[in-house]
């Protein structure tokens, strides 16, 4: 998986080296991305277009659900059974949601200090 400043993320095979899907669904630049450690199929970006999304590669390049912020996302993670998505940005908080519910934020958790 890759993120990119060209506003994709890619999918790739490791023993060839070559991409087999790119995801163009974000407006702004793709700061990060995480796989599913149970699902490698399974993966979440995040976005200077202020939202996460969800993928599933058997599923083709149209994401399965959208996280929204207020801020720009710089980082993503899913938790290890993939159905907890922590997301954190410029906001200086990290946001928990449930993979099930999106338009539902679970609990913000506020950390760094902005300068």
């Amino acid at each position: 998986m890759s993120a990119s400043a060209d506003r994709t993320a890619c999918v790739w095979d490791s023993e060839t080296c070559k991409r087999e899907m790119i995801v163009r669904e974000h407006t702004g630049i793709v700061n990060d991305v995480d796989v599913s450690a149970t699902d490698s199929d399974m993966f979440v970006t995040a976005s200077d277009d202020k939202s996460s999304k969800i993928f599933d590669v058997r599923e083709g390049r149209k994401s399965m659900s959208t996280f929204k912020s207020l801020y720009q996302l710089t980082s993503v993670c899913l938790n290890h059974s993939a159905n907890l998505l922590y997301t954190a940005g410029v906001s200086c908080e990290i946001d928990l949601w449930d993979l099930r519910k999106p338009d539902d934020k679970l609990l913000t958790i506020e950390g760094h200090r902005g300068i």
